[in-house]
């Protein structure tokens, strides 16, 4: 954390009709600035540091989103730690955050068999980067994906691999050779 501001300063208190009952307080405050912090939570009201994923049936997932902004200079490496067994993941759950910048994360909260989660922590580990001089800063994370698009002829023979593929699978199990 850095240090935003620091204040100094007095508060004269007086009771009301009361010439001799004057006092000076003296105040000395310094406020925070978190470097990296969630923001936009799914319900800051009720809950203003938690994510809340509420009651979600077996076998279904839950997605809630937050803001995770950088509010320094410097550049940062994020990486979420995992949650309780991966009940709950985070995407991007690695990636690069830029001075200054904010990125979107999801949260997802899914279970297999009957699970409660409350009052759990999630770490998330920011450490500063640098990049070389004269680089260009790029936006990176691991739920960026690329996308090709193939032409039609290498599209169709793909396919077919996987189809032929499944049916020589399917006719080894009729036939009892998979183990």
């Amino acid at each position: 954390r850095e240090a935003a501001a620091a204040a100094l300063g007095t508060l004269a208190v007086s009771v009301n009709g009361n010439a001799f009952e004057k006092t000076v307080v003296q105040l000395a405050a310094e406020s925070y600035e978190a470097d990296v912090a969630a923001e936009d939570l799914p319900d800051p009201e009720a809950h203003p540091d938690a994510l809340v994923f509420g009651d979600v049936a077996v076998g279904e997932a839950r997605e809630v989103s937050f803001t995770l902004t950088n509010f320094t200079k410097e550049h940062r490496r994020f990486e979420w730690q995992a949650v309780e067994g991966g009940l709950v993941t985070f995407s991007p759950s690695v990636g690069h955050l830029h001075g200054g910048q904010s990125k979107r994360v999801t949260a997802v909260f899914a279970a297999s068999e009957p699970a409660r989660l409350e009052d759990v922590e999630s770490a998330c580990i920011c450490r500063k980067i640098v990049f070389a001089p004269g680089k260009a800063l790029v936006d990176w994370d691991d739920a960026q994906r690329t996308v090709r698009f193939i032409p039609a002829e290498e599209y169709e023979a793909a396919v077919a691999a996987v189809e032929a593929a499944a049916r020589t699978r399917e006719e080894a199990i009729a036939a009892g050779e998979e183990g």
